[in-house]
């Protein structure tokens, strides 16, 4: 997960993760499985920070199987260009873009441990794999414990900058101001953030 934020920070407009098919490794780990289930919850993130998550792709592919390796990467190419360079595709914003990976990198090790701890899904298979993460209970665990703290990891970046009212900080991440006000509301009650009743601003605690 942190190495597709990296890349993504660094400029990649795609990336491509690739593996034997499920049930074929060498290894008793499986990790396919593993990269099947962290694939998914990146491609949540990545939707959620406003990165297309077709932007990011994971397939199956055995050594013997060179013709279907390059069909795979040749339509990852052609889906690329099509989506343009990243910050440029559509309702793709470059600085929000920079915003939400940089928090997305920072809460890869808490993400991390949400997933190991939260998030494990109750049979080694593709297809409950997948069923798992379109459970709706899922969906909602990933939203109140991964997805309303990267709004908050933005929030602390943005607040880094200088103090800032709640419907400045709602403005620069495109959020209702009660989801804001919301967001602030858990910060302040953890200590991350304060609010200055003078200057109706917050500002990191």
């Amino acid at each position: 997960m942190g190495f597709v934020f990296k890349a993504f920070s660094l400029g990649a407009d795609g990336v491509f993760v690739g593996g034997r098919w499920p049930a074929d490794c060498h290894y008793v780990t499986e990790g396919n499985y593993d990269a099947l289930s962290i694939n998914l919850l990146t491609k949540r993130i990545l939707e959620a920070i406003k990165i297309n998550p077709e932007r990011l792709r994971l397939e199956w592919v055995s050594a013997s199987e060179g013709n279907r390796f390059a069909e795979v990467m040749t339509d990852f190419s052609n889906r690329i260009v099509a989506l343009g360079p990243l910050g440029k595709g559509p309702g793709e914003d470059k600085e929000e873009l920079e915003l939400g990976i940089e928090a997305a990198s920072l809460l890869v090790p808490y993400v991390r441990l949400v997933e190991r701890e939260r998030l494990r899904f109750p049979q080694r298979s593709q297809s409950a794999i997948e069923a798992f993460h379109k459970d709706l209970d899922t969906q909602r665990l990933i939203k109140e414990s991964i997805l309303d703290k990267l709004q908050e990891a933005k929030l602390s970046l943005l607040l880094k900058r200088g103090p800032a009212s709640a419907q400045d900080l709602a403005t620069s991440l495109k959020l209702g101001v009660g989801a804001a006000l919301k967001h602030l509301g858990e910060m302040v009650k953890k200590g991350i953030a304060q609010f200055h009743q003078e200057s109706r601003k917050y500002s990191l605690a």
